[in-house]
């Protein structure tokens, strides 16, 4: 978690590293 990184690309270097994180980072986000 890159704070350098913006949040759209944080989401996919997540999603492609671990889906179910993404699915919670994307609950966080909405």
């Amino acid at each position: 978690e890159d704070p350098i990184l913006p949040p759209l690309v944080d989401r996919v270097t997540i999603n492609f590293t671990l889906p179910s994180v993404d699915e919670l980072v994307s609950h966080v986000y909405m």
